[in-house]
């Protein structure tokens, strides 16, 4: 009896340059059926050692239904899309995930994400990207964007941040890819940093890598406290602006009033450790979602008062100085996707952020699956 060729997963080799500590390819696996226990076995572990693992050549196999599948099999007990009703607007304000609501004609699970006509996958619907110019507070104009230039977007996690609990995992099938020489990311906050890219990319950063940073002071700290966020959070934050590399928000006091929310209950809130541990590795990272985050509750150390901190500014500072160290250009894996290429990565392990790029460049489609998962990040 033939025993089926298992999985192979090579861990990609990072420039010389480069400090990241991830990332791997997986091959010698056919996606056009759902995987066996022993390769699905395979895949799993190789997530969450190596956080955003590549499958080259899949969308001439994988179909949306079974796509989705695989995001599902990580966690069978989740039901509903990751962001449930997130990207609704509200009392005219559009919310801070305005337009990656689109999902595909087969398939309402499986979402739209990119910018141009999307093809006979995407309806042949005319995208708007999601462009940095619409929320940074100072964007890069127009002129600097021909001259390709660019802006890492909002480094986040995939998440509701309310109602639900978010993904463990993300994929995205590259069914289109813009064309055109790299481009500069600019990160405009006072550090000079550049880094090259090719267009349309995905920056990622480790969590674990953000907590290491951290002096040993700040790793107790946060490792016994909590951060609440707020109701509604990307509503909330609708009006608000981004800054310039991407990290956090521009504080303006530009929130939404609560008042002026949709009705929520307080059970719908999320407050979540700052701290959340790898099942399979151990590792510790440090995940938070800075752009939706209403209060801090923290702790020095496990005997220690709890000190809440509720002033927006005080918040953001304080988050700011504990994520920014990782937000580093040989920190950061842009992996440039080939067309069929399908990336999955470990949503409670990473931070991710999209880039923007010239029109001219053509077509940006990639198919976006991710699921609510059924309990909470630990």
């Amino acid at each position: 009896m033939t025993v089926p060729a298992l999985p192979v997963v090579t861990p990609i080799t990072q420039p010389n340059s480069s400090r990241v500590d991830f990332g791997a390819t997986v091959t010698n696996l056919a996606l056009s059926t759902p995987l066996s226990d022993a390769a699905f076995a395979v895949v799993e572990q190789a997530l969450y050692k190596y956080k955003v693992i590549v499958f080259p050549d899949a969308a001439s196999q994988i179909t949306p239904d079974l796509q989705f599948a695989l995001v599902k099999r990580f966690d069978p007990d989740a039901y509903e899309h990751g962001h449930n009703d997130a990207t609704a607007s509200h009392k005219g304000q559009k919310s801070l995930l305005h337009g990656i609501g689109n999902s595909i004609q087969s398939h309402p699970e499986i979402k739209l994400v990119g910018g141009g006509v999307q093809g006979e996958i995407g309806g042949n619907k005319n995208l708007e990207q999601a462009g940095h110019w619409a929320y940074h507070r100072f964007p890069l104009t127009e002129e600097e964007r021909l001259e390709g230039k660019t802006r890492w977007h909002r480094w986040h996690m995939d998440a509701a941040l309310f109602k639900t609990d978010l993904p463990l995992v993300t994929t995205l099938l590259a069914v289109a890819v813009p064309q055109g020489p790299d481009l500069t990311v600019q990160w405009d906050d006072g550090s000079g940093n550049t880094m090259k890219v090719a267009p349309g990319t995905t920056g990622f950063i480790s969590g674990s890598k953000m907590f290491n940073l951290l002096s040993e002071e700040d790793k107790l700290m946060c490792e016994n406290s909590t951060v609440a966020y707020a109701p509604y959070p990307y509503q909330w934050g609708g009006p608000s602006k981004g800054n310039s590399n991407g990290l956090g928000t521009y504080n303006e006091g530009k929130e939404m009033a609560f008042e002026d929310l949709p009705p929520w209950d307080e059970k719908d809130l999320k407050v979540y450790p700052l701290v959340w541990t790898n099942p399979v590795t151990g590792e510790k990272s440090l995940q938070v979602h800075s752009v939706a985050v209403w209060k801090l509750h923290l702790k020095s150390s496990p005997d220690a008062p709890v000190t809440t901190v509720d002033d927006l500014a005080e918040v953001r500072k304080i988050l700011y100085k504990l994520q920014r160290p990782a937000v580093e250009p040989h920190y950061i894996f842009a992996p440039p996707y080939k067309k069929g290429d399908l990336v999955m990565f470990y949503n409670r392990g990473v931070y991710h952020s999209a880039t923007d790029y010239p029109e001219s460049y053509g077509t940006r489609t990639m198919l976006q699956a991710h699921v609510a998962c059924s309990y909470p990040p630990s």
